[in-house]
């Protein structure tokens, strides 16, 4: 079987490649960055990631640098009043993590890469900048930039793990459903934050 090309090393990715490791299904992980995430970004983490870190095994690891947290509340940005939080105990009888977690996403990367590296190592590729992919009658393949220069990969799939504004996604006119909530900045200023617009 050709390998699952993951396009994206943040978090998702690292934990689609952990994931396809659990299961004994070979990838490639494609990273545009000559290393983790520096970003302080993603920062909590909710009970069913937890559930899936376990079952992955790293959970024990992510535990160990992170901060649990076993109430979730808000603050009204306008009035700066409370709003009702949530005691997340009460998911005691639901889950073996009834609690959240704060962990940056520059401590949570490294843990995940670190379980993929001691036994995956030569399927983490750093410095791969995706940049076009077509459909095969085998599967998948995309070229990426690199210090070689252009580099071919084939795979039996590609999966778009590469942010919120995904180039694999743009190129194949995929948009991102929902809706975005409007956020205050500083001074006072309501405005959107962007979306994600097809190339």
């Amino acid at each position: 079987m050709k390998p699952i090309l993951i396009v994206g090393a943040g978090p998702i990715g690292l934990l689609t490649a952990l994931a396809l490791k659990f299961y004994r299904l070979p990838f490639n992980l494609l990273e545009e960055d000559q290393g983790f995430s520096s970003d302080t970004k993603a920062g909590t983490t909710l009970t069913r990631t937890l559930e899936a870190f376990r079952r992955y095994g790293v959970a024990e690891a992510v535990l160990a640098k992170a901060v649990r947290l076993d109430e979730i509340g808000e603050i009204e940005r306008a009035t700066n009043a409370r709003r009702t939080s949530v005691l997340t105990a009460l998911l005691s009888d639901e889950t073996r993590f009834p609690f959240v977690i704060n962990i940056p996403q520059h401590h949570l990367e490294p843990i995940l890469a670190d379980a993929l590296g001691k036994t995956h190592a030569d399927s983490i590729f750093l410095r791969h900048k995706f940049v076009s992919c077509e459909q095969t009658d085998g599967g998948v393949t995309a070229r990426f930039e690199t210090d070689r220069g252009e580099q071919t990969v084939e795979g039996s799939y590609l999966l778009a793990c590469d942010g919120g504004r995904s180039t694999v996604r743009g190129q194949l006119n995929i948009d991102v459903e929902g809706k975005s909530l409007d956020v205050l900045h500083a001074g006072g200023r309501r405005c959107r934050p962007r979306r994600f617009e097809s190339a």
